[in-house]
């Protein structure tokens, strides 16, 4: 079954493995609570599949190669309450990766920890 057909998913870990892109699909998961790509192939600007994931809480995306700036419609992701967005495995660098984070209004903790590229004030 395609992910996008398993609607009352809320908790899907794929952490440690080689993946390299989403299927868009993965958006359509709007039961998705928990998501863990950590430790993955992922590199590039961050996913905007993840943008329709309304219901998600927590987000796991560190230790990839990700870059670029965190698209806007990541703001409209209110429900989440964990971010992480660490990385070490590439030289990849975020650009001015916490203005777009303003309302998540719930969010608890955020770790952007190893990011050499991380500069500019924080807002």
């Amino acid at each position: 079954a395609c992910f996008g057909e398993l609607q009352a998913l809320e908790v899907l870990d794929l952490s440690t493995n080689d993946i390299t892109s989403l299927a868009p699909e993965l958006g359509n998961i709007t039961s998705l609570t928990t998501l863990s790509l950590w430790n993955n192939a992922l590199s590039g600007d961050l996913p905007v599949e993840l943008c329709g994931l309304n219901s998600l809480q927590v987000l796991n995306l560190g230790l990839n190669g990700l870059s670029g700036t965190i698209p806007s419609c990541f703001s409209a992701l209110t429900n989440m309450k964990y971010l992480d967005l660490s990385r070490r495995n590439t030289s990849a660098t975020f650009t001015d990766p916490l203005p777009n984070l303003g309302t998540l209004t719930n969010l608890q903790t955020l770790i952007l920890s190893e990011q050499s590229g991380l500069t500019g004030t924080i807002p």
